[in-house]
């Protein structure tokens, strides 16, 4: 009879140690779970109106000339009376090289279309060449910001020019 005693005892034992644990896991589990965040708010772009995009590809095709030190591509990217911002940027592409940073741009951010010209205003990442430039950029980016090209086009004959640009600004 003792060993009926003793197994009836392991069997409770066991049973009570896994009521227990499953009582633990429980716990845990409740306390551990977590709910997944609701549903966010998926915003769709709305595509740029198609004057928008030229501007844009006038500017990305410009940055692209200057990277590349094509003085022409720039003067055919100018319009017919450039401001001396312009000539001056193209004169030192033609001078000196692109010797400071390589710039690409990512997003137009701010767009105005008045008919005979556009005013743009493109987020634009640069690759330094020189220290001062590598110097501003990690200065830039230890701030977060961004870096802003501005440019005015006109409108000649259905094609969007270059007229004028304003320096780079960092965050603005």
């Amino acid at each position: 009879m003792s060993v009926r005693r003793s197994r009836r005892l392991l069997v409770g034992l066991l049973a009570a140690i896994t009521i227990g644990c499953l009582a633990a896991a429980a716990v845990v589990f409740a306390v551990g779970w977590r709910h997944p965040e609701p549903p966010r708010l998926a915003v769709l772009g709305v595509p740029p109106p198609a004057r928008a995009q030229r501007a844009f590809a006038v500017a990305t095709q410009w940055f692209d000339a200057e990277n590349r030190g094509d003085v022409a591509r720039m003067q055919a990217l100018a319009c017919a009376h450039p401001s001396e911002s312009v000539t001056g940027w193209i004169d030192t592409i033609r001078y000196y090289g692109q010797d400071q940073g390589l710039i690409y741009t990512d997003a137009l951010t701010e767009f105005r279309d008045s008919g005979s010209s556009v005013w743009v205003k493109v987020a634009v990442r640069i690759h330094p060449i020189d220290d001062r430039m590598k110097r501003e950029v990690e200065e830039e980016q230890a701030r977060g910001g961004f870096f802003y090209e501005v440019l005015a086009l006109a409108d000649e004959g259905g094609a969007l020019k270059v007229c004028d640009v304003e320096l780079p600004k960092a965050g603005r």
